[in-house]
């Protein structure tokens, strides 16, 4: 099921506001774009997952509907034997249709850790730090439902890839084509003092180390970060619009 409607009144963001709220229990994601090259043009959104593969504690699992089972091989060797299925010319066909290539697939983030995947000498090394956030080192999703926007032609098309989600997409619908109350910015409720990761005086030593292994030809660059921990209630959406006025960049997630 496709369907593209004019949208030239509210912004992606207030559209997944919107979504957010009447999907609570789905997987809900913003991809949110602006015109600065034609790669810039689209921002998206995805709501559901048919199926959702993750790697954690060095483990990959799929997900789909209500089974949940460990697979013998990495997320990319899945990925790549999955695909190798797809009737490429049918998406391609498609894509052409819509104005964007993004119709289906997985989609979500890969964190740096999955590095040791790529080159298996440093698993040791990376296994071996400390995990403070304890979240999946990969966890992608192939949405049950995608809308494109196009920031040029403020064109919004919805796409259901094998109609398996009819009744979501026709209650996407609606929430489109109806008017829309402006979202208040919700108050963040914070928890004590937030911390770094690293004290002042071990990351100014961190900085040090690394000029001197810049100096010495090791390596060419290095960028040096310190997670910031602070406890609290905040509304994740509230928290991207705040920002996203501050600290405007041509690509969020």
């Amino acid at each position: 099921m496709i369907k593209a409607f004019l949208f030239d009144e509210l912004t992606p963001v207030a559209l997944y506001s919107q979504l957010k709220k009447k999907y609570k229990d789905e997987i809900t994601m913003l991809f949110e774009s602006v015109v600065t090259t034609e790669d810039g043009n689209f921002s998206f959104i995805t709501i559901g997952a048919k199926e959702q593969i993750q790697y954690i504690n060095n483990k990959t699992i799929y997900i789909k509907g209500d089974k949940k089972e460990e697979l013998e091989i990495d997320p990319f060797s899945f990925l790549q034997e999955y695909y190798k299925k797809i009737n490429q010319k049918s998406f391609k066909e498609l894509a052409k249709e819509v104005g964007f290539n993004f119709v289906d697939g997985f989609i979500g983030y890969i964190g740096y850790d999955m590095v040791k995947v790529f080159e298996p000498s440093l698993k040791p090394y990376m296994d071996n730090l400390k995990d403070e956030i304890n979240i999946a080192d990969l966890d992608l999703v192939r949405p049950k439902i995608i809308i494109g926007f196009s920031h040029k032609s403020s064109i919004l098309t919805i796409i259901d890839i094998d109609n398996s989600s009819k009744e979501m997409f026709l209650e996407v619908e609606k929430i489109i084509i109806s008017s829309h109350k402006l979202e208040p910015i919700k108050k963040a409720y914070l928890e004590g003092e937030g911390k770094f990761s690293i004290d002042a005086t071990r990351f100014m030593e961190i900085v040090k180390e690394a000029k001197e292994h810049i100096k010495a030809g090791d390596i060419f660059q290095m960028l040096a970060s310190n997670r910031y921990i602070q406890k609290g209630k905040v509304d994740k959406v509230s928290f991207y619009r705040i920002l996203r006025s501050k600290n405007p960049t041509h690509n969020l997630f």
